[in-house]
Order: structure tokens, then sequence, then C-alpha cells
């Protein structure tokens, strides 16, 4: 790759000022306005040749920056560890894929990587309220909630008192209550890393529909960016919504 050129280094070349001043120099002894003229484009030209050739790859200057992903042992959570694990390489191979497509294709996949971006922000969120609910689920023993609930409803079975079966009853629902909560937030806490694992497998396969574009015509290669940016924008929206969902349940009551 070149190395980026300030364009005041180009225009002091001294290649090209040497151009310019031999042509000036012949050209007013001549008196030639066309001499002076022809310096003048060819040191233009030369200016334009030495950025071109000091200039980065398109691709590189204007590709987004990837997000950057936090310590997977930061979570304790295995299950989200490995998800930010596999998101951190399929994020690397879709950029080192754009960054090695041609013009044209780079063009179709800018509006994607957009998108991938915030999509892997949401991800991490995912990922944050993922470990969230998991600490929570680590204070609840559910076999002995359901076992609590069991010896309740065998008391108020065994209970002569109205009142008092009444009272067994009503501590018999709370505890069933409970287990509901319980349940529902480690069917979310699934929920939030299956999510995380879908982000992570339509990234792994945007890198070889990037290199399948670089074969196809203008027609085929503007649907097919536009289905690809849809696809990712709808899982966007997708975990948008769970998120509403999640936040309910990322401080639950003890």
């Amino acid at each position: 790759m070149a190395d980026k050129r300030p364009l005041w280094r180009s225009a002091f070349d001294p290649m090209a000022l040497g151009v310019a001043g031999v042509a000036g120099a012949a050209g007013m002894a001549l008196h030639s306005v066309p001499v002076v003229s022809l310096g003048v484009l060819a040191y233009g030209a030369l200016i334009a040749w030495d950025i071109l050739a000091t200039t980065p790859d398109r691709a590189e200057r204007e590709l987004p920056e990837p997000v950057v992903l936090p310590d997977p042992a930061a979570f304790a959570d295995r299950d989200v560890q490995a998800a930010i694990v596999s998101l951190g390489a399929s994020q690397q191979t879709l950029w080192r894929a754009a960054r090695e497509a041609p013009a044209n294709v780079l063009a179709i996949v800018m509006p994607t990587l957009v998108a991938v971006k915030e999509l892997t922000g949401r991800a991490l969120d995912l990922a944050s309220r993922a470990e969230d609910l998991n600490d929570f689920l680590k204070t609840q023993d559910r076999a002995k909630l359901q076992a609590d609930a069991g010896r309740l409803a065998a008391a108020a079975g065994r209970a002569r008192d109205a009142a008092a079966r009444d009272e067994y009853g009503k501590a018999v629902a709370n505890r069933t209550e409970q287990i509901g909560a319980v349940d529902e937030i480690a069917d979310a806490h699934d929920r939030a890393v299956a999510a995380l694992s879908k982000v992570v497998t339509m990234l792994d396969a945007l890198p070889a529909k990037i290199v399948r574009m670089k074969a196809l015509d203008n027609a085929a290669l503007d649907a097919l960016g536009v289905d690809v940016t849809s696809d990712v924008t709808t899982l966007n929206q997708d975990i948008q919504l769970f998120e509403t969902t999640l936040r309910l349940l990322a401080q639950p009551s003890p």
C-alpha cells in the first residue's frame, strides 16, 4: 500500500518544479506563450501523477472503521464470550474482503458496511443484556424454588384452618410466579444468544457475496447489493424490537 502524502509535497516535488522552471525560462527567452503553457500543463500532469502514485487505494480511504469490540474475557457468560470472539473474526474477514473489492463493487458494498456497523453495535448491546440476564440467573435456584412451591402446596393441603390454607395458597402463587419469571428470563437469555449467533452467521456470509459480486454485471450487482443491505437492515430492526423486551428483563426483581 502506498504511503499517504500531503498535497503540498507533490506541488513542490523537485522534478515538477524543474520542468516548470525550464519551460518558463525557455518560454520567456523565446517570448513564446505556448511554451510557457506547455510547461504549466507538464507541471500539472506531474503533480497529478505523484498524487495518484502516493494516494492509498480507494477501498481503504472510503471504508468506515469497523466497530472496536471488547475483550471477550470481560464477559462471564461463556456463550456471550464465544459470540464476541466469532463476531470479531467475522468483522475482520468482511472488512478484508471489502478492502480487496474493486471500485464498482465497493460502491455497492458501502451501504452494507454502514448497516453492519450499526448491527454490530446492537449486537454488543445485546451481549451486555445477555450478560446481565445470566448474572441474575446465577442467583436463582429453580429446582429449589420448585421444591419450595411443592412443600408449600403440601402444607396447604394438610392445614385444617381455612385462613392458614389461604395464606399457604398465596405463598404457592408467589413461588409459582417467581418460577415463571425465572423461566421467562432464561428464555430471553437463550433468545439473546441465538440472536448473536444469527448476527455472526450473517456477517460470515457477506465476504463470499462480495467476491461473487466481482463476476456480476451492473444490473445484477445493484440487485444483490440492495438485497444484502436489506437483509442486514431487517436483522437490525428485529434486534431493536427484541431489545425493547430485554430492557424490561435486564434488572428483574428478586
